[in-house]
């Protein structure tokens, strides 16, 4: 391998990783304003940084971290300390070199591209050993608390390790880490690496360290006579230890950037790959007597896991069009066949979708899946070709699949939609076919990504039925450009323009009924309540009488109804899509304990009367409902004894969720009926009960969790396969706008509700 560039050794990191000479112009030099990269300078602890085109020096700055330090670093030692450079081997997609964009960043941060090296210390390097080579790597002797941190970071916490051979590949990093100072630095890299992200106040110190510390990794590494590592077997071991966390922290920052241009991306991608795949050519030839060595289990694994075959459904079509596409004659330079090479790709993807229930083997799939691809897909991924762009698509949800784990984050959606705009754009550029063939390639995996949403957020309506817990924001809310969907194609508005009006006819009343049970599908309570498809068929039937006869009482002039109800339509052609529900508070008070009878009549007829007849209902499980939600509401001081709003419904059609729709329906109905209504007469909160899934959507509209009761349960049987199975426990909030605004002389304004949102578990 290089060496590194060593003529300028106060030159910019961008400079040192392309081992070009640097004019050392601050903040960037010459060449990286000639080819416009990100620049920026290492820190040297005791010297001054002189900019030739600012013809000043720079006071140098003394680390926070040197007054912690066991001994403290004499100016003099520190004069001679090396700067850091990056050999080849640290040129993945964005180098480690330079600053990823943060994918959050809190309160102003430095110029792009320039560190903030007038806040960040310099961490002092380990001593070299000497059996390594030549070349001396200067250091300090002094032991660096920040390294203590990192280092005890690393050895207790179990997740910046990866299941399922956490711990043994944390146990023999650690073992040869303590006698390969290039793989110390390295896991203190990715330790850094992973606190960035842990703690988002402290990201830019954190990443700071992590790109200091892996630079000066693969300093060292660079600096060993390769010949080191083929005196005997033992010397290879840390060496891929080695390749596979240095992987694994080029995958976080890969991950981690935001290229406004998809082909950005995917050369990043790329080149993450290519570094990460290095672990091919430590084993080469030599895989036999690593299986022998310590490396046994970790090798034993990877080899399962390249056998394993996904089998679900979710990449059939992928598979289907990918069959159509190629007819299994085509090969790459090396006469390996491109059908089948990608067919095992999207296998081993299908994994990732299968293992559902066993996040540990999502996981292990995900990270390992780019070292896995075969020659000709490497190729068309550097080609850019848009069958295995589909391909990365399905990548792409995987990593939305995996968001909870820290090296992946919100990731996959970026990507997924980064690549949606690219393909849609490509035209009759690639393929020929106008942009719409490759736009049906991707109308899977963007559903998919929809349906993952759903899952985990709540945004399908869940709650229960017949005014009995009905709300969990259907809609979905503002959560950026997200590809629209209409049969065949993908369109890429931001959200569909709406108008929002009151239903009229019989038609759209059993629209609203149609959509109430499709928002509510994925609800568990609905199953339990209605657990046969002709009982739900009935529920259908019932909520379409019931809305049309709402409906009937609004446009009577003579008629004053408890309840109002508002739909939402698509402009162009007045489709309903999503519609939103809310009982009046009682025009009489009442005094303290006494219920309006209106109201009381009502609640009996939904929960407890007409709704009770419907055939193959669970009786029992609506009465238990009712139950329930009528003593949370007394017992939040909502139920005979203060008026409120009850917010009973916000559903949205499946097809159109999580485009602000459920948002704009709630907004609407709080400041044109809940605003102009506290203006005139007291202030009044609004009243819901909704899933925990949906607490975050309606905390963002101003709710909060109800003082005096929060979290309420229900115990739910389950059925599998036709037979009696366990239980679950299913969970709902009750939650408030509390008076909306501070009614005084002016209207009601929205942006006075409090946002200080308490969610806690009710004792």
């Amino acid at each position: 391998m290089r060496r590194s560039h060593r003529k300028s050794r106060k030159g910019c990191l961008e400079c040192k990783r392309r081992h070009i000479k640097c004019d050392e112009t601050r903040p960037r030099c010459i060449n990286c304003q000639t080819v416009d990269r990100e620049c920026s300078y290492p820190i040297l602890p005791g010297t001054s940084h002189t900019g030739t085109g600012g013809g000043s020096d720079e006071p140098s700055l003394s680390s926070p971290a040197d007054s912690l330090s066991v001994a403290a670093t004499p100016p003099s030692s520190a004069a001679g300390s090396a700067s850091v450079s990056v050999a080849s081997f640290s040129s993945y997609g964005g180098s480690t070199a330079t600053t990823p964009v943060p994918v959050s960043a809190s309160g102003p941060g430095p110029e792009p591209g320039l560190l903030p090296h007038t806040l960040m210390p310099e961490v002092p390097p380990f001593p070299t050993p000497p059996n390594h080579g030549n070349d001396r790597v200067d250091s300090s002797p002094n032991v660096n608390m920040v390294h203590m941190e990192l280092l005890y970071h690393y050895t207790t916490d179990i997740f910046i390790t990866f299941p399922p051979l956490g711990d043994t590949v944390r146990s023999l990093t650690m073992h040869h880490a303590l006698r390969e100072p290039y793989l110390m630095y390295q896991i203190l890299a990715l330790s850094a690496r992973h606190l960035s992200v842990l703690r988002p106040h402290r990201e830019a110190f954190y990443h700071h360290h992590a790109i200091q510390l892996q630079t000066h990794a693969l300093t060292l590494f660079n600096r060993i006579d390769m010949a080191h590592f083929d005196a005997c077997i033992e010397n290879r071991v840390p060496l891929f230890l080695f390749s596979s966390v240095l992987g694994f922290h080029a995958l976080c920052d890969t991950l981690s950037y935001r290229d406004a241009e998809f082909p950005t991306t995917l050369t990043r991608f790329v080149g993450y790959l290519h570094l990460h795949r290095g672990i091919y050519k430590i084993m080469e030839g030599h895989l036999e007597e690593l299986k022998q060595s310590e490396l046994k289990p970790i090798i034993e694994v990877g080899i399962k896991l390249y056998g394993t075959r996904g089998t679900g459904p979710e990449c059939g079509d992928l598979l289907r069009r990918l069959n159509q596409k190629f007819d299994g004659t085509e090969k790459d330079q090396n006469g390996e066949s491109v059908l089948e090479s990608l067919t095992r790709a999207v296998e081993h993807l299908q994994v990732i979708f299968d293992a559902v229930d066993s996040p540990g083997k999502q996981v292990q799939m995900l990270l390992a899946w780019g070292t896995m691809l075969r020659g000709p897909v490497m190729g068309m991924l550097e080609e850019g070709r848009p069958e295995v762009l589909a391909v990365l698509a399905y990548y792409f949800v995987c990593l939305h699949l995996c968001r909870k784990v820290w090296i992946s984050g919100d990731s996959g959606r970026f990507l997924l939609e980064s690549l949606v705009r690219y393909m849609v754009g490509l035209g009759g550029v690639v393929g020929g076919g106008g942009g719409g063939e490759w736009e049906e390639w991707l109308e899977t995996p963007v559903r998919l990504m929809r349906e993952a949403d759903r899952v985990e957020d709540g945004r399908e309506g869940q709650g229960g039925v017949g005014g009995m817990g009905g709300n969990a924001g259907g809609g979905g809310g503002e959560f950026g450009i997200w590809p629209g969907m209409n049969d065949t194609t993908i369109t890429m508005s931001t959200k569909p323009k709406i108008n929002i009006s009151q239903p009229s006819t019989a038609s759209e009343a059993a629209r609203i009924a149609e959509i109430h049970l499709l928002a509510m599908q994925s609800n568990p309570l609905l199953h339990v309540q209605f657990p046969t498809p002709e009982s739900q068929s009935a529920l259908q039937d019932f909520l379409a009488k019931d809305t049309l006869q709402k409906m009937t009482l609004l446009q009577s002039s003579s008629s004053q109804c408890e309840e109002g109800i508002l739909v939402a339509r698509l402009e162009g052609n007045d489709e309903i899509v999503g519609f939103i529900r809310w009982d009046h508070p009682p025009h009489v008070k009442k005094e303290e304990g006494e219920e309006n009878n209106e109201g009381a009549k009502k609640k009996k007829k939904l929960e407890e009367g007409e709704i009770a007849t419907i055939p193959g209902c669970n009786k029992d499980c609506l009465s238990e409902y009712a139950r329930v939600t009528a003593e949370v509401k007394r017992r939040n001081g909502f139920r005979g004894r203060r008026r409120c709003w009850h917010l009973t419904f916000v559903c949205v059609d499946p097809k159109y969720q999580g485009r602000g729709i459920g948002s704009s329906l709630t907004r609407h109905f709080l400041t044109e009926f809940v605003e102009l209504d506290n203006g005139k007469e007291e202030r009044m909160p609004v009243y819901l009960e909704s899933t925990v899934e949906a607490v975050k959507l309606y905390e963002k509209l101003g709710f909060e969790e109800a003082d005096r009761i929060g979290y309420f349960e229900m115990e739910l049987p389950v059925r599998k396969s036709g037979e009696e199975g366990g239980k679950i426990m299913y969970r709902e909030c009750a939650s408030t706008v509390e008076g909306a605004v501070e009614v005084q002389t002016q209207p009601v304004r929205l942006k006075n509700v409090s946002r200080d949102c308490r969610i806690k578990t009710a004792s």
